[in-house]
């Protein structure tokens, strides 16, 4: 008997680390639907409510809403999310997302990586936008030399 008593106290054990971290996990499907425009969030105090919009725009990240998860975490300041997001999109080739979340985290690092990188594979329109954020006047010059080069 006594080793059933142990089972089910382990199986307890288990069950309880297998539960969801997000203290938010019921909520956010709510605030999701509703829309986070449409939610009053000054019940909860700032901590709490930078924790909230992080953990929704984690969902947003799963649920590939690529600019909504972009907005929230611009509204929170993560720039460390912001940046997971520009990588991730950089390596798949989705550029102007990654341009739109390094510029917001202020990476300008990335973005002249990135804008390099998008001038040498011919994304034109991210390069010039990746450019002008760092505000580098020679290499917006060069995409103007391609661009007549390609007679664009």
């Amino acid at each position: 008997m006594e080793h059933i008593t142990n089972k089910v106290a382990d199986l307890v054990r288990e069950v309880e680390s297998k539960k969801d971290d997000n203290a938010f996990s019921r909520i956010i499907p709510a605030l999701l639907k509703k829309g986070l425009e449409n939610v009053n969030l000054s019940m909860f105090t700032e901590e709490k409510k930078l924790e909230l919009l992080n953990a929704i725009g984690d969902e947003y990240v799963k649920r590939n809403q690529v600019l909504d998860a972009i907005n929230v975490f611009k509204k929170t300041g993560n720039k460390n999310k912001l940046i997971q997001i520009g990588d991730e999109h950089n390596k798949v080739g989705l550029y102007s997302h990654a341009v739109r979340a390094y510029r917001i985290a202020d990476a300008k690092e990335k973005l002249t990586r990135l804008g390099d990188k998008c001038l040498e594979e011919g994304h034109i329109a991210e390069a010039i936008e990746a450019y002008k954020h760092i505000e580098d006047q020679v290499r917006l010059n060069k995409v103007g030399d391609k661009c007549l080069e390609k007679e664009k």
